[in-house]
């Protein structure tokens, strides 16, 4: 009867869940082994003014507010979830913005490439951290001595007194990339998106006397794109919608780094995705319970 059928659902619905734990945890993983959680003190801090407390940033913030509710299904689990925070300071020194251009374009040159499918689409450079050896070892480093404390500090455990939220040793690596917007290649913008991961990490390695226009326009904020200074950073949750303001002129380079956190599976996303592919694969009954577990 309808007893049974509703046990049937909940058995379903269990089962998407521990699936996307299984997945989250394949992927905390994965960027656990890839990056771990930072090298210990050294290989870089910013030498520009921002830092200070064995390279924490300090350092104060631009904060716009993209709207209660706006920030994507994993929003209750952050603190905060729909304020978007750029640095006052840089956390980068231009050296270090250089050398990780330099790298990537090397990279790039080589035929190096990720497959990310908004960046391929838009004909952007694009190559991740792990294939570049100095970046990867520079990214280690600066992931505990400030990229993960100002995650932690902005929307985990850290943002409010009365504990619950992750703490940055609790954050992993989802994935790390360096992207080249280049006006002369046609490669100029990204379209309005949310990521796929928690977390979003935004530097800018470029001047932005270098380009004409570009930024990150956020659909829910106002007052045109937000752009950076080059070595300041962004931070926002990833499901907040974004895009890649058009640049007209010049190269734009940033770096981009997408964290998850071990006690947040993004249970909505994964059973999103995962009944996306269903139904292409034209498995409609599998789609239908991803779909369904999706908005539990």
């Amino acid at each position: 009867g309808g007893g049974g059928a509703a046990e049937g659902v909940e058995a379903a619905e269990r089962s998407e869940e521990a699936r996307s734990e299984e997945e989250h945890a394949r992927e905390v993983a994965s960027g656990r082994a890839r990056f771990g959680l930072g090298g210990e003190r050294g290989g870089g801090g910013s030498g520009d003014g921002g830092e200070e407390d064995g390279g924490r940033y300090s350092g104060g913030f631009r904060t716009h507010d993209a709207g209660v509710g706006n920030a994507g299904p994993e929003e209750a689990s952050l603190r905060g979830g729909h304020l978007v925070h750029a640095t006052e300071a840089p956390l980068l020194s231009a050296e270090q913005c250089a050398s990780l251009v330099e790298e990537a374009a090397a990279a790039m040159a080589a035929g190096s490439s990720s497959s990310f499918t908004y960046t391929r689409n838009e004909r952007l450079g694009e190559v991740h951290v792990h294939d570049l050896p100095q970046a990867r070892e520079w990214l280690r480093a600066e992931l505990r001595r400030s990229l993960f404390p100002l995650l932690a500090e902005r929307f985990g455990a850290d943002a409010a007194a009365g504990g619950g939220g992750f703490r940055a040793e609790e954050l992993a690596v989802y994935d790390a990339l360096v992207i080249r917007y280049d006006a002369a290649k046609g490669g100029t913008r990204q379209p309005m998106h949310r990521d796929a991961a928690l977390l979003s990490v935004n530097i800018a390695l470029s001047s932005p006397d270098e380009y004409e226009g570009g930024g990150t326009l956020f659909q829910t904020v106002g007052g045109g794109p937000v752009r950076l200074g080059r070595g300041h950073a962004m931070v926002h949750a990833s499901g907040v919608r974004h895009a890649g303001a058009p640049i007209t002129a010049g190269e734009r380079w940033v770096l981009v780094v997408f964290a998850l956190a071990e006690g947040v599976p993004q249970h909505a996303r994964r059973c999103a995705e995962r009944g996306a592919e269903a139904r292409r694969a034209g498995r409609l009954a599998e789609a239908r319970a991803a779909f369904d577990a999706a908005v539990v």
